[in-house]
């Protein structure tokens, strides 16, 4: 009996054991992929989703969920500029032993990966962070022989994609993210067996975090590394939230800060459109404003 061979697999990242939630959206993935394989033509769906949302953190579970259905391999490819894209899509020529990973020629090399994609099936190809979509238009594959999912900052698709909008979590979600991430509760001591007082002060955390995970999960590293309770952290937050979002934790993580995050998607958002900053901006200064009245 011949041994099943390992299918390719380039995620970067190792299974968050903190994951939480986002059910509804696997199985939206899982329903519209399966469409798609039925359809005659097909879209790659999008996550999308303001910085800090958790595209990149489902991608990463759903790849590792349901690895065992893409049997044509797991293919990351990071995608926040052309040279990233450019890099990884050499990488893939080099991994599936392509001839033409010796040219120098970019153009060839993409082709050749495409054309790859395009005649082998049971694969998902993950495009990762990719901002500007028509960037990533001239690398994906035709066809429907495998699945493309792609995690976007974008609000519109511009016809290359179907979106999956993500949303900030529910107070149970957020509190089981924060509560886990904190080592507060386990298998051991279950959600459901928290006690009501400390999980009222968990939602009041997640209400002024605005169900953001990428917050939670900095949060809940804080609470670990300090031994912080959740009313202490609370009342930290509301005097000193700017320093607190800075904080990352002691232990390395795959995460940037969540104040990072923010500064890097105004500074795309700056790039991009600078009527929507200036407009940020303003609304910025009246809710401080509101606040110091």
């Amino acid at each position: 009996m011949g041994i099943t061979p390992v299918p390719n697999w380039t995620v970067p990242y190792l299974r968050n054991p903190f994951f939480t939630g986002r059910e509804e959206v696997f199985t939206q993935l899982q329903t519209q992929l399966q469409a798609n394989q039925r359809a005659a033509l097909s879209q790659p769906l999008a996550m999308s989703g303001l910085g800090g949302i958790g595209k990149t953190q489902t991608a990463v579970e759903y790849a590792y969920r349901y690895r065992n259905e893409h049997q044509g391999g797991v293919y990351w490819i990071k995608s926040s500029t052309p040279e990233e894209l450019a890099g990884d899509f050499a990488s893939l020529a080099l991994l599936l032993q392509l001839p033409e990973q010796e040219v120098q020629e970019q153009a060839q090399i993409i082709k050749a990966v495409k054309h790859w994609f395009e005649n082998h099936s049971g694969w998902l190809l993950i495009f990762d962070n990719a901002d500007d979509l028509s960037i990533i238009a001239h690398y994906l594959p035709e066809g429907i022989r495998g699945d493309v999912l792609i995690t976007t900052r974008a609000y519109t698709m511009g016809g290359i994609a179907e979106k999956i909008e993500m949303q900030v979590m529910n107070l149970n979600e957020g509190a089981r993210l924060l509560l886990k991430r904190a080592g507060m509760i386990d298998q051991t001591h279950p959600f459901e067996q928290f006690e009501e007082t400390g999980l009222h002060q968990a939602y009041s955390i997640i209400q002024e975090l605005g169900g953001l995970p990428l917050a939670l999960d900095q949060a809940g590293a804080y609470l670990e590394e300090t031994g912080e309770n959740l009313s202490s952290y609370l009342l930290m937050y509301k005097q000193q939230r700017a320093e607190l979002l800075q904080r990352r934790g002691g232990l390395t993580s795959d995460h940037a800060p969540v104040a990072t995050t923010w500064t890097l998607a105004f500074h795309n958002i700056e790039d991009n459109n600078p009527a929507a900053i200036e407009l940020i901006r303003l609304f910025a200064f009246l809710v401080v404003h509101s606040l110091n009245a």
